[in-house]
């Protein structure tokens, strides 16, 4: 599994494979009683990937809480998401799940949550719980319209997804968004960090924004493979592309 305060530092910083359009849920919960944990707000994303390497697209969710225990974050154990129609579920614990501190504001999850059995995630109502140590519980429900049509009618066209052209010494991106995200992975396909790009004066035709990165091996010495990103305002879904690989060394 790949792993996409204030929502632009979570995005930028927790979130690699995610921009800044985000859905941001206000969050009822109900919970058990004693001392349960505690889930304040929940971001989550419908993304389509296209995997350069086997010519293949899917859909993939991104989702992170931020989570809040009264006996501590170290007492949280496992986080559950689960889609009741179609008899889903997907487990996060902490060997799996991706933690990032930001302004003493904990929030948990993960990027590359997919169906194993289909290219498409189920529409309709989603269940997560979140779950300490003492087995109390915190419930929220979101919910997938099926007017996020992402794959529902097919693969996308090549042409609607972000790329990169990888050189010895530069990157070239095109995109069609006002922002674009980079997620910089090493070797061994562990995640470095994330950086987003915006509109530069450049462009490819009327829609495609075009923007260089120079230099790029003394900015990024680890960085084996990079994931591109943007978001589909009228899609409501993000558009993944990737992986490519960077020139090794001359």
């Amino acid at each position: 599994m790949r792993t996409h305060t204030n929502a632009i530092a979570l995005i930028q910083n927790i979130l690699p494979r995610s921009l800044l359009l985000l859905l941001v849920l206000p969050v009822l919960l109900s919970s058990c009683s004693g001392a349960p944990p505690k889930i304040s707000q929940l971001f989550w994303q419908l993304n389509i990937v296209r995997d350069i390497e086997t010519s293949s697209q899917y859909e993939e969710l991104s989702l992170y809480v931020h989570a809040q225990d009264p006996d501590g974050t170290g007492d949280l154990e496992e986080i559950v998401l689960l889609h009741p129609d179609a008899e889903l579920r997907w487990n996060f614990t902490p060997e799996t799940w991706r933690k990032e501190e930001r302004s003493g504001e904990v929030w948990l999850g993960g990027s590359g949550i997919k169906s194993g059995s289909s290219a498409q995630l189920p529409r309709g109502e989603y269940k997560l719980q979140l779950v300490d140590k003492a087995g109390e519980t915190a419930v929220t429900n979101f919910f997938i319209s099926k007017d996020i049509q992402g794959l529902q009618k097919g693969k996308l066209r090549e042409s609607r997804f972000p790329r990169v052209v990888t050189k010895s010494d530069s990157i070239e991106m095109y995109f069609s968004a006002p922002e674009v995200l980079l997620s910089l992975y090493d070797g061994d396909e562990q995640f470095l960090r994330s950086q987003p790009f915006t509109t530069a004066a450049e462009s490819e035709g009327n829609s495609r924004q075009f923007r260089t990165v120079t230099d790029w091996r003394s900015k990024w010495p680890k960085a084996g493979i990079i994931w591109i990103q943007e978001y589909d305002t009228a899609g409501g879904f993000g558009l993944v592309s990737g992986p490519y690989r960077m020139p090794q060394s001359e």
